[in-house]
């Protein structure tokens, strides 16, 4: 490398994205946990001012689709984003980073610019699903493993592969 530092930048989900989606979601997510193109169609719609992308010279290198929810809701894997109109919460669903991009904060930088943006929005806290054993990584965030769900919310966790836990974190104090 000749020492220049590599330019990425931030911007809303859009809907001519979906290919780059897939793609880095097939570079980080076993064949059972990848979510069908008409489903990421639908997100990228109907969260497209809390969802972001990070771009570089070549184009989307990671994203995030998020949405404001209440605490203790779950999306099911591959299920519709249930938004909710007087929310207390950002739910990150889903995070992925292209391989040619892993291992220089742009996973971090892309949560903490969507934590800035929920908190100008009066939202109090953050929850999301760790998969793949990334629980460590989200409690370096400042996720904890929340334990109160109800049984509807427990059922829609168990649709995910592995073991996955619900974990939450406060945005204001």
């Amino acid at each position: 490398m000749n020492g220049t530092p590599i330019a990425f930048w931030y911007r809303s989900v859009q809907d001519d994205d979906l290919e780059a989606i897939l793609h880095i979601q097939a570079e980080n997510y076993p064949r059972e946990m990848q979510e069908s193109p008409d489903v990421i169609a639908e997100r990228i719609a109907a969260a497209r001012d809390t969802s972001l992308v990070t771009l570089n010279s070549q184009g989307v290198c990671a994203y995030l689709f998020a949405y404001h929810s209440l605490l203790g809701r779950v999306t099911p894997l591959d299920g519709k984003f249930s938004i909710a109109s007087k929310p207390d919460s950002l739910y990150l669903h889903d995070l992925a980073v292209s391989r040619q991009s892993t291992g220089l904060g742009i996973g971090r930088t892309l949560v903490n610019v969507a934590f800035e943006l929920a908190r100008m929005r009066g939202i109090s806290h953050s929850a999301l699903i760790a998969v793949q054993r990334s629980s460590t990584f989200w409690g370096h965030l400042g996720f904890r493993v929340y334990n109160g769900l109800d049984a509807d919310s427990e059922l829609m966790l168990r649709t995910y592969p592995g073991n996955p836990c619900y974990m939450v974190k406060a945005l204001l104090s």
